[in-house]
């Protein structure tokens, strides 16, 4: 991961939040390894049932899978020019900027 890449999604805006609701300490930490974990996750290529209910990957809520972000790193732009399914954590925000790409043809 880039270091500009991870400074801009991850820190900055965990970091703002923080000091804007001043969460309890314990609160702030569960948190941020709830992310880390969830990042890591998204980037690991597992992908499963139990996975999703452990990290509340449920479609119907608009949240993505790992396998639709994992899937970004795999196939990327292959055919389209753009990078795809950019998503780590909803995919609405892929279909809302153009970047939802059909996993079918993504596994070609």
């Amino acid at each position: 991961v880039d270091c500009v890449d991870a400074t801009l999604q991850a820190s900055l805006p965990i970091l703002a939040a923080a000091l804007a609701v001043r969460p309890h300490p314990l609160a702030f930490y569960g948190y941020v390894a709830y992310r880390v974990a969830e990042h890591v996750l998204n980037h690991s290529g597992l992908d499963g049932s139990f996975i999703d209910v452990l990290f509340l990957k449920f479609e119907c809520l608009g949240r993505a899978k790992a396998s639709h972000h994992d899937s970004h790193h795999r196939f990327g732009a292959r055919g389209t020019g753009k990078p795809m399914n950019l998503g780590e954590g909803f995919w609405i925000w892929d279909w809302a900027f153009g970047t939802l790409a059909d996993r079918a043809a993504m596994r070609v």
